[in-house]
């Protein structure tokens, strides 16, 4: 009994004495800052929680510590959930003390402002460490300091203009209407059900036209089937965007290990094949220069 008990809480002790002293540590630190600080105990950035927070922190609002700031914040996409709220309990500045980093959220436009400009100085770097796991098809803007991160942005500012812009909304307007008709022409729709579906398959297909240049007419969810063989750019991306977390969290290589789970495996294809869909783009433009 006692060997059963031990192996089940040395696990946990040796995994939860660091964190608790990385937190205290963290903490103090904080306090030199100034801000009003905000205790989060698991790093919201931590790939193990960020995979097992959305099934976790909805069953810890039903105990009496679940209204908390810990089932608010700590998971991903929190803000998304809060809005304004947050900043308007607290203030338009406050920090997240966490055994991994400490973390400052602002509400303030000239200091985001002020933040940017001086990033674009050289003056703060990204934490290419915790945003390591986006290098899933290689080095980004996101993942990349100093002359690198410049030269990336200089690639991709050239996206975003006026052209794009109108591709995106004529693109729209003609995916609208289709998914219109095909509402119309389906009235046995779950349309409740379906329509989260339905409109991100929308947004899907504009991205793929404007990004990518590949056009196709819109299919609603009830229409899609699992097929086998080569998958179109829109297939292969889709699941990717679906899956977006996982991905981030395990990374391509894993997930080709893990390939015999069925769903894994899937994803895995869908990744391998969106990644050749991007060489075989790159060096068709580089031919054409």
């Amino acid at each position: 009994m006692f060997t059963v008990f031990l192996a089940i809480v040395l696990p946990l002790a040796l995994f939860a004495i660091p964190a608790a002293w990385s937190l205290w540590r963290n903490y103090f630190i904080a306090r030199q800052v100034g801000l009003l600080i905000v205790i989060i105990p698991i790093s919201p950035e931590n790939p193990v929680w960020m995979l097992l927070a959305r099934y976790i922190v909805p069953i810890l609002q039903y105990v009496p510590f679940g209204n908390g700031h810990f089932t608010r914040f700590c998971h991903v996409g929190w803000e998304f959930d809060e809005k304004a709220r947050a900043h308007i309990e607290l203030s338009d500045a406050f920090m997240f003390a966490t055994p991994g980093k400490n973390w400052i959220y602002l509400c303030d436009a000239n200091a985001a402002q002020d933040i940017v400009r001086r990033e674009r100085q050289g003056e703060f770097a990204h934490p290419v460490e915790l945003l390591a796991v986006l290098d899933v098809f290689g080095p980004n803007i996101s993942t990349m300091n100093g002359s690198d991160w410049q030269r990336q942005r200089k690639c991709t500012a050239a996206s975003f203009n006026e052209q794009s812009n109108l591709l995106v909304w004529t693109e729209s307007l003609r995916q609208g209407q289709q998914l219109l008709q095909y509402w119309k022409d389906n009235p046995q729709v779950d349309a409740p059900s379906t329509m989260t579906k339905d409109t991100r398959t929308l947004t899907l297909d504009v991205l793929v036209y404007v990004a990518f240049g590949k056009s196709f007419d819109f299919y609603g969810a009830r229409d899609k089937k699992t097929t086998s063989g080569p998958l179109s750019y829109r297939d292969a991306l889709a699941p990717l965007l679906e899956n977006a977390i996982l991905i981030l969290a395990l990374g391509p290589q894993v997930l080709k290990r893990l390939a015999f789970i069925p769903h894994l495996g899937r994803l895995s294809d869908a990744a391998e094949q969106f990644r050749q869909y991007m060489l075989d783009m790159f060096e068709e433009q580089a031919e054409n220069v």
